[in-house]
């Protein structure tokens, strides 16, 4: 499994960024079964498993901070650093 950070929206588009309560995640074509979130401690705060090209997470009850999407499938896992305000 190779393990990448996703710096193009040509796959991923995450919005917005800063969140300050829901975050889409947009996956332009990627195949991803599962999205978390974690915290900069690397403490799991959301699961979910993905069916479809768009998923939400409510942020606003986290607090601010850094946290780090993960999306993984059968291939691949992409990370995307998320700002939570």
């Amino acid at each position: 499994m190779s393990v990448e950070k996703l710096n193009t929206i040509s796959e991923l588009l995450v919005y917005p960024n800063p969140v300050t309560d829901i975050l889409t995640v947009g996956m332009n074509g990627g195949h991803y079964d599962v999205l978390k979130l974690l915290n900069n401690m690397g403490q799991v705060v959301a699961y979910k498993s993905i069916n479809g090209d768009i998923a939400t997470i409510n942020m606003a009850n986290l607090p601010a901070g850094i946290y780090y999407l993960q999306l993984t499938g059968k291939d691949n896992t992409v990370t995307q650093k998320i700002e939570k305000r």
